[in-house]
């Protein structure tokens, strides 16, 4: 897998993505730069740098706002492992933000953000798009 972080400076920030969450309640997770079409259900991930580095301010950003009362909660994962960083917030909005939190991640690990929905939805959020500090 190639290293898609090949920035040396001190600043960088991936981009995970797709047009649709599906309308189910499976679990679903975002690709690494933008796919097209419906997030996958099974896990993507990204190479991290091959030092150790913080992540934080995971901000994910849709087009379009979906239909319904459910709750959907983006969380970094770091090697299939849930971390601290994570948005939620109900399907309705357009933006989903933790500024709060922020996760160690040791040199070369692989990560990717996992969404969950409480509940199936009534329309998917469109174009969603996260991304998440690396400072290190």
């Amino acid at each position: 897998m190639a290293d898609l972080f090949q920035l040396r400076d001190q600043f960088s920030q991936p981009v995970f993505g797709n047009n649709s969450l599906a309308l189910t309640a499976v679990t679903r997770f975002l690709q690494p730069g933008f796919g097209t079409g419906i997030a996958t259900t099974t896990t993507v991930e990204y190479r991290s740098p091959d030092r150790v580095t913080i992540w934080r301010n995971l901000r994910v950003h849709a087009r379009l706002a979906g239909v319904g009362a459910q709750t959907l909660t983006f969380t970094l994962m770091v090697g299939g492992v849930a971390t601290v960083l994570s948005a939620a917030g109900l399907v309705t909005l357009t933006d989903w933000t933790d500024s709060v939190n922020r996760v160690v991640v040791p040199a070369s690990s692989l990560v990717g953000i996992r969404v969950t929905k409480s509940a199936a939805i009534g329309t998917s959020p469109t174009d969603i798009v996260a991304s998440v500090e690396i400072f290190g």
